[in-house]
């Protein structure tokens, strides 16, 4: 008795955090994107000393893009994001969410401490600081949404 009432309190914990694949958090459907991780690029910004710093982003160039730092799992680590669009109010003080997906299906809503994307940054529309892990080894897609819109999605291989 207490060995199933063990499996279903395991249970049930993991169902608070797990989202069944191929939905969102609210049950929108999500394409699922390539398994291919996504390509890295280099972009250049002043520093506020005026000095041009040069930072490496994975992603897509002029859409999408996420700091290239290595992603190693269980180890919580500093992520810029970078978005883009066609007019700063599109992105700029808009809510952004970033669910996980891996490849065997699992999906998770990535904590984030700011939800409020920021202005430009190395070039951007907007920007997004963040501080976050991701639990398991593999590739991960990581689904950004702004306004609970799909805006992009990223793959980052998980050391």
């Amino acid at each position: 008795m207490r060995i199933l009432l063990s499996i279903f309190f395991s249970l049930t914990l993991v169902g608070c955090s797990v989202i069944p694949a191929g939905t969102n958090k609210d049950n929108e459907i999500v394409k699922t994107e390539s398994w291919q991780v996504s390509p890295t690029f280099e972009l250049t910004d002043k520093n506020e000393k005026g000095e041009t710093v040069t930072a490496k982003f994975r992603g897509e160039k002029d859409r999408l893009a996420v700091s290239s730092n290595p992603f190693k799992a269980g180890k919580e680590d500093k992520y810029m994001w970078l978005l883009w669009a066609e007019k700063s109010d599109e992105l700029v003080g808009k809510k952004a969410k970033i669910v996980g997906t891996n490849k065997v299906g699992e999906r998770i809503d990535i904590p984030m401490r700011t939800v409020t994307l920021g202005g430009e940054n190395y070039g951007s529309t907007a920007h997004l600081p963040s501080l976050f892990s991701l639990p398991y080894k593999g590739l991960w897609r990581l689904d950004v949404f702004v306004e609970q819109k799909l805006f992009g999605s990223i793959v980052v291989d998980v050391q």
